[in-house]
């Protein structure tokens, strides 16, 4: 089957990431993101392959998309965009307080000032256009719409990633594979969705190479020929697959 061919490149991206050192660079806000993005990448790698068969890897294959778009956005603008994403968690971290706090939980004075300041130092960073509020995350309002468009990825994101949306929202379109009657119009249910796994896992593939193409080319890594050798592997099979 097609979706198990995909399947074995993808084991062999994860194999080049789970041998591959990376060491961060001292007060580097790109490189952290980089490192956990990847690493999250993995995770979702991971999580797809055990449930393939299931057409429930296209929720997984939805969020890997939403990933490598935005390493490949903030990837645009390095040092910026790392760096709203990195600070942001000052952000989160006085909103959790206010939680807690309207909770009547118990914050030691101490914590209750070091968040209070840091969140008072980046607060300016995060104003929307109005000034008077503060943004809902680190994006600052760019949707993954427009940052697909930023870094020539929107057919990934009109494809691809709509098409997987419409099994997270419950559209007809997504089950509309599973279901059928007999000619007795019976209803029969079924979970064979051969297109959807195949393209769920094309989506991790693509989405855990280019993050491996990333990270080789900032941390110097050297992994050009490695990860091209398994990517030209990867079309060749899937070209005489299609023939076959």
């Amino acid at each position: 089957m097609k979706y198990k061919i995909i399947d074995s490149y993808c084991s062999e991206l994860q194999k080049v990431y789970s041998s591959t050192k990376i060491a961060l660079k001292e007060d580097d806000d790109f490189s952290f993101f980089l490192v956990c993005y990847l690493y999250k990448i993995n995770q979702h790698m991971d999580s797809i392959r055990k449930l393939s068969p299931s057409p429930d890897v296209q929720l997984v294959a939805r969020t890997m998309i939403e990933t490598i778009i935005q390493m490949l956005w903030v990837a645009q603008n390095p040092n910026e965009r790392s760096a709203m994403w990195r600070k942001y968690v000052f952000i989160e971290d006085w909103n959790t307080l206010q939680n807690l706090l309207k909770r009547g939980e118990s914050i030691s004075p101490a914590n209750h000032l070091a968040i209070e300041r840091a969140y008072q130092a980046t607060k300016a960073d995060y104003l929307t256009k109005n000034q008077k509020s503060v943004h809902r995350d680190w994006k600052k309002g760019t949707k993954i719409h427009q940052m697909a468009d930023d870094v020539k990825a929107g057919e990934l994101y009109s494809v691809l990633y709509s098409g997987f949306s419409d099994w997270v929202h419950g559209g007809p379109c997504s089950i509309a594979h599973q279901v059928e009657f007999t000619d007795r119009l019976e209803l029969v249910l079924g979970n064979e969705v051969p297109h959807f796994v195949n393209a769920s896992l094309s989506a991790a593939f693509q989405s855990m190479y280019q993050a491996l193409q990333i990270c080789t080319q900032h941390f110097s890594l050297a992994l050009d020929e490695q990860l091209k050798s398994i990517y030209d592997l990867y079309i060749k099979e899937l070209s005489v697959e299609q023939y076959a």
